[in-house]
Formats: structure tokens, sequence, C-alpha cells
């Protein structure tokens, strides 16, 4: 196969526009720009020059064609040739589409990735591709697209936990909720009101809200349905426990007025909020 080759203009026609003072560094705004560039061309070269990849390098090329646009967007040949993706799963090799069979009958249920380097030895479902948590954004897009949910939790030794499951379950164990719950954020995002932006579940997705807000904290959960609402709890340690929970009409009120689902009453939501403030204290208090 003839190599195609393409060429990026990342210096446009003047360096002192793209390079620091001691022309050592790229300036930090230009860093975003070089970004879109950089995957636009990748994305511009995997569609036009398809048909040349490789069969058996193709579902690589289509996972990281997923990365960089609309899952929408991808062709049907490609999203055929995605499936055929081979994952490392314990001591097995499965292919993609196969995996997402099994989850799908529940004959599995689980999936775990490690944050260290290390072998983790032969633990059961634990997910060894390189790259694997690029991959595990694109398994858990596709199961949540399947009408799959998970809940994630952290085990022993940076292990976290994929639990999947046909029932619209709470999307952190519990633990790890209190730990978010706990967390200090001072340092963080207390500027945009100690706020943090979590995925909405079950009963709370009449919650979720379309707003767009500037510099949210979100935590961060790949989900194809992106209903997610605001935690009725300022996260700032000045405050006494028992007045973190915001019950305040002006937050039910912003609720209202920025409401995914319209047909959401107030009064719906504002039982909701309560009813969510009664869980989270249930949470830290075991």
């Amino acid at each position: 196969m003839q190599q195609s080759r393409g060429n990026l203009d990342f210096y446009g026609e003047r360096a002192d526009e793209f390079l620091t003072f001691n022309r050592e560094k790229i300036l930090a705004e230009v860093k975003r720009k070089i970004g879109k560039k950089v995957k636009d061309a990748i994305k511009n070269y995997i569609r036009s020059r398809y048909e040349f990849i490789p069969d058996d390098e193709k579902p690589y090329a289509v996972a990281c064609y997923v990365g960089l646009c609309e899952y929408e967007k991808i062709s049907d040949l490609m999203l055929s040739d995605l499936k055929k993706l081979k994952l490392l799963i314990g001591d097995n090799i499965i292919q993609l589409v196969d995996f997402i069979e099994k989850v799908k009958s529940n004959e599995i249920n689980e999936l775990l990735i490690s944050d260290s380097h290390s072998s983790n030895g032969s633990i059961d479902n634990l997910f060894k591709n390189t790259a694997n948590k690029e991959l595990l954004e694109i398994i858990l897009f596709i199961l949540t697209r399947g009408n799959i949910y998970y809940q994630v939790d952290y085990r022993e030794n940076s292990v976290k936990k994929y639990l999947c499951s046909k029932e619209d379950m709470q999307p952190v164990s519990n633990c790890y909720l209190k730990k978010i719950l706990n967390l200090d954020i001072k340092s963080g995002f207390y500027e945009i009101g100690c706020r943090k932006i979590f995925p909405a579940w079950g009963e709370y997705r009449k919650l979720g809200f379309s707003a767009t807000i500037q510099w949210p904290d979100r935590f961060h959960y790949q989900d194809s349905r992106n209903d997610v609402l605001v935690l009725p709890y300022i996260f700032d340690e000045d405050i006494e426990i028992n007045d973190r929970f915001d019950h305040s009409e002006e937050f039910i009120q912003w609720i209202f007025e920025n409401r995914k689902d319209e047909k959401v009453t107030i009064e719906e939501i504002r039982e909701l909020n309560s009813k969510l403030i009664t869980h989270l204290k249930s949470i830290l208090d075991a």
C-alpha cells in the first residue's frame, strides 16, 4: 500500500504567534488549536484512507476514530469493523461484539480496570488491553446505547470495578459516593459555587438539566444518555455538614427553569430533591 502523507501547518505566518519568547515552548493559548488540528488530521486520514487500511488494523483505526467524532456520524461499515475489536479480559481474548452480547445476557456482569502499571496477576474480568482506559470509554458508550447501566466502585490495589446491569442503578457505589461527598474542593472549583455535576439515575433523572454552565466540576461518567444533575450539596468544609444540603427555593427554581424534561413539575423537583438529600445524608452517616 502506498503511504499517504499530510502536512500540518502549526506555525502559521509568524513564529512569535506560536512560540514563547525563548522559542523553547508552545504558547499555552495555541495548544488547544494544535490539538484540534492533529485530531482533525487523524480523523480525516482514517476516513479518506479507510479502504486501504489492512483488515486486521481496521478495528483499532475505528476505535481511534470513535474518540474523535460523533458516534452517529460513523458509517455502518466502520461500526461493523469495530465489533471485531479484540479485548483481552482476564486470560481470555474476546471480540467486542461477543463481549457486548455476554453483558446483555448477564453472562458477564462486571469489568475491572487497574490504575497501576502492574499486571495484577490473573484477576478475573480484568481488562488488560493497551490503552484500556480509552477503549473502556468506547465500551461503556456502546453498552449504555444498548440500555445497559453500570456502577463504578473502587477495590483494593487501585482496581476500579464496573458493575453492569439492565437496572437503572446509582452510577457509583455508596462507598465511592461517600468519598466524593467528603472531598476537600476548596482548592478546586470554589469560585463556581462548590457544586458538582453528577450523572442522574433512576427517578432522579427528573432532576436532570440541560443548561450550559461555565467551568463546571463534572464527575466523569461515560453514558450515551448524558443525563446529569447538580448534586444538592455544597462542597465547602467551612460550612457545617448539615448546612451543606441545598433545600433552597432558589435551587429548586433553577432546576425547574433548566430541566431537561419539560413535563416534570416544580413539585416533583422539590420532592425528589428532598429525597435525594435524605439519601446522601444516609450515605454520609453510614
